[in-house]
């Protein structure tokens, strides 16, 4: 999987989905916040310290002054750290940190960091990722990583270049990304230096140079990254951004392959192969693939399974092809869940199985639709679906019909999606039953009848189907297909809410809450609201937030709003990183911080947010949080105007005021 960032999917550079597919983009980087830091290596109280580590006083010194010898190395650090050493705090937290004494710990992590020392700064930025006890907050962990950054930490500078190619708690920019990877790369840090290459080579914030990016690739090679070796590799042999020459690229698969970097084993085994580079060799090439498979490389396994099967470089061997096709579908690989469901199909190395078959490639067909795994292709979804549903799979039936429904790797033909789901629908497959029942309920490709929706929607609701009991909520709600009854209509939402279906559910709470259909009723809507938050809805996570900020259904609790924030932030809700700002703009349940409160607003208007947008028009404009700029004041204000928002209308008012006044 490609290195995310904190907040969101960034593209990575030179990541490998297979031996032939090589995609070349920008940057690795973690999936969560807590991973997007690179974590600093833990200092030993015990032994070896810092080389930087004030020294401590001298027996001669100590008894000159009139002072008892501290008797141990901790005193020492927590003498030098009570005058005011700025090292010494640093090295007393570390020693803090490795008896587990996290309070403390971050108590002179946070003295020395005050104090401007740069690996303290980083480090209470690792801290506010949810390290040694600290409530996670994403936006002290970007204003302390800026800070240490901007102090000389190197790691710190990669991780700016992250935030600033992906507009976390800073202005989304691939200029300043570039000049952050630049700092940093210029200071020996491989990780940096890799990203600095694909910037240059992709024009990320600079000017395209495919020389300078390319030699910066051999820089951090030659500084031993097998990584970069492998990388190297990939540009020659894409031949995207410097002339293809397979010969070049064996030579640094083979380089990074020597050092175990696993993709690039996977790619030599793939020249070796097809004779690029080299001359074609199927058992060197076998060889490789057993190398990297050797090390659980899903992509290797498949491609060993496939010479089994062939008899590529090996005896052909369909059991042991089998074998490691299966091992490889159990990693995610899709290419290798197809491959084992045509050798279940017609018996090879494996007992035949039909009805197994089909759900193989139904299987393959999901990886294909989701992109899980593998680059997302509908079309080759489709073509798995339709094996499957050759085969007898109601699962993939429905697929079918879903892909010609809307038109995903073929044209779109509703009346022939409505064939597919009635055949997977003949089979007593509930999800379909729930599917003719949408046809009839929207008349798309079948007319319209809700009554027929209505007893479809039955026949699938017996099954289990909880979305079919959502629409037998919204019937009754509005008189489609059956008299209207909102009695019934809150029952059967109900009942599709306690199958878990966050549709009805977030449907009750919001008729609880304006006491549509049902008596108002705030407790309970917050406990609709819980309930979906519980599953995952970061929709609903903000919800909550919002009622105990306000008090609606619940005491009035801003901490706890704080709270339910966080975690709607933490699962993709934009509204919540407004809301944060709001909170840390007030001191609403937080300590007040302008600071903080910018860079939530910076968060949610990268993402499109309008009110965040508007918030932060206005620190500019007011130097609130952020260094005053009235250019940047318009860009957003501007922005705003063109989400339509609630606040596009004022933020329109001060475009106009600025006009007057300037």
């Amino acid at each position: 999987m490609e290195r995310n960032c904190p907040y969101c999917d960034a593209h990575s550079f030179g990541r490998q989905k297979k031996a032939a597919q090589i995609v070349c983009c920008s940057k690795l980087i973690t999936a969560v916040a807590v991973s997007c830091l690179v974590m600093l290596t833990a200092v030993s109280c015990s032994s070896e310290k810092n080389e930087f580590a004030s020294k401590p006083e001298t027996s001669a010194e100590t008894e000159a002054s009139g002072q008892t010898q501290p008797q141990t190395e901790l005193e020492q650090y927590q003498a030098a750290a009570e005058k005011g050493d700025a090292e010494a705090m640093f090295q007393l937290g570390a020693c803090y940190e490795e008896e587990k004494n996290n309070e403390l710990a971050f108590h002179w992590y946070k003295e020395a960091a005050e104090l401007g020392h740069k690996d303290a700064m980083y480090k209470m930025a690792e801290c506010y990722t949810g390290k040694m006890g600290v409530e996670k907050e994403p936006a002290f962990v970007v204003i302390w990583c800026q800070r240490a950054a901007e102090a000389g930490h190197v790691k710190a500078a990669c991780d700016m270049g992250v935030f600033s190619e992906n507009g976390h708690g800073v202005e989304r920019d691939n200029k300043a990304a570039f000049q952050w990877y630049q700092k940093a790369a210029e200071q020996g840090y491989i990780p940096a230096m890799i990203d600095l290459a694909g910037c240059y080579m992709y024009g990320k914030g600079t000017e395209q140079n495919s020389a300078e990016g390319i030699e910066w690739l051999q820089k951090t090679a030659s500084a031993g990254s097998s990584e970069a070796m492998y990388l190297l590799g990939q540009v020659y042999a894409t031949g995207k951004v410097a002339e293809q020459d397979y010969e070049a690229a064996v030579e640094w698969y083979q380089k990074a392959a020597d050092l175990g970097y696993v993709q690039a084993m996977d790619c030599l085994g793939e020249c070796y192969m097809n004779g690029q580079g080299v001359e074609q060799n199927y058992g060197t090439g076998a060889e490789w693939y057993q190398k990297a498979a050797g090390q659980e490389h899903a992509d290797s396994m498949y491609h060993l399974g496939e010479c089994y099967i062939k008899g590529l470089g090996v005896e052909q061997d369909y059991e042991m092809g089998a074998e490691w096709l299966h091992k490889a579908g159990i990693l995610g690989n899709v290419d290798a869940m197809a491959a084992m469901a045509a050798l279940r199909e017609h018996g090879l190395g494996v007992e035949q199985d039909t009805a197994a078959a089909a759900e193989m490639f139904y299987a393959a067909g999901i990886g294909y639709y989701e992109g899980e795994g593998v680059k997302q292709s509908y079309e080759a979804a489709l073509v798995f679906f339709e094996k499957g549903a050759g085969l007898g799979s109601a699962q993939a039936m429905n697929y079918v019909g879903l892909c010609y429904m809307s038109g995903q790797g073929t044209e779109q033909n509703a009346p022939a999606a409505m064939e597919w789901y009635q055949k997977a629908a003949d089979q007593g497959y509930g999800p379909a039953m729930l599917s003719v029942g949408l046809s009839y309920y929207s008349g798309i490709g079948v007319e319209k009848n809700y009554g027929a929706a209505v007893e479809w929607f039955l026949k699938a609701d017996e099954l289990g189907v909880a979305r079919a009991a959502y629409y037998l909520g919204e019937a009754y709600e509005y008189g489609r297909g059956v008299e209207m009854n909102q009695e019934a209509s809150i029952a059967w939402y109900e009942k599709a809410g306690d199958q878990g279906d966050i549709k009805a559910m977030r449907t009750l709470a919001g008729n609880y809450q304006l006491g549509l259909g049902a008596p108002k009723d705030e407790e309970e809507a917050v406990r609709w609201y819980r309930a979906a938050a519980e599953l995952g809805d970061a929709e609903s996570m903000c919800d909550v937030g919002a009622c105990y900020q306000f008090g609606k259904g619940v005491t009035k609790d801003q901490e706890t709003a704080v709270e339910w924030y966080q975690r709607a932030q933490s699962a993709g809700n934009i509204e919540a990183m407004y809301n944060l700002g709001k909170c840390y703009e007030c001191g609403w349940g937080v300590e007040k911080n302008l600071d903080v409160a910018a860079r939530w607003y910076l968060s949610g208007a990268n993402r499109g947010d309008g009110e965040a947008m508007y918030a932060l028009a206005s620190c500019y404009k007011f130097g609130y949080g952020l260094q005053t700029d009235l250019e940047a004041a318009i860009r957003w204000y501007e922005a705003c105007v063109a989400t339509n928002s609630t606040a596009s209308k004022s933020a329109q008012n001060r475009l106009d005021e600025f006009s007057r006044n300037h």
